[in-house]
């Protein structure tokens, strides 16, 4: 199965279901981190300075709502339930980029991770 990304690339899942991640830059500057959500915004990040990739992985149970605002998550953030594709952020450093989340009312925990 394959799902067309932005540039019209098409991106394969492996035969177990699962995405592949591709990782930007090197390993040495991998960082992951394990992050509650709840029903407050939450800031989604590892902590990496000067990152370039942001790679935010659903929760094991129920859905959370990101986006890159932390007003209104659960109005107008998009979803990410157990069982989706991670959802890599690619971003030039100098922008300020963040992203945001809340909860489904549950506190969720999820994976960021983040390289350089």
């Amino acid at each position: 199965m394959s799902i067309q990304d932005r540039q019209g690339n098409y991106q394969k899942y492996n035969s177990d279901g699962s995405t592949p991640v591709m990782v930007v830059g090197s390993l040495a500057n991998l960082v992951s981190v394990g992050i509650d959500v709840g029903a407050t915004a939450t800031l989604l990040t590892a902590g990496l300075a000067d990152r370039n990739q942001l790679v935010l992985y659903p929760p094991v149970a129920g859905l959370i709502y990101f986006g890159t605002t932390d007003t209104n998550l659960a109005t107008n953030g998009l979803p990410l339930v157990a069982g989706d594709a991670p959802v890599i952020f690619n971003f030039d450093t100098s922008g300020g980029f963040s992203v945001y989340a809340v909860s489904d009312g549950t506190i969720r925990n999820v994976r960021v991770g983040e390289s350089k």
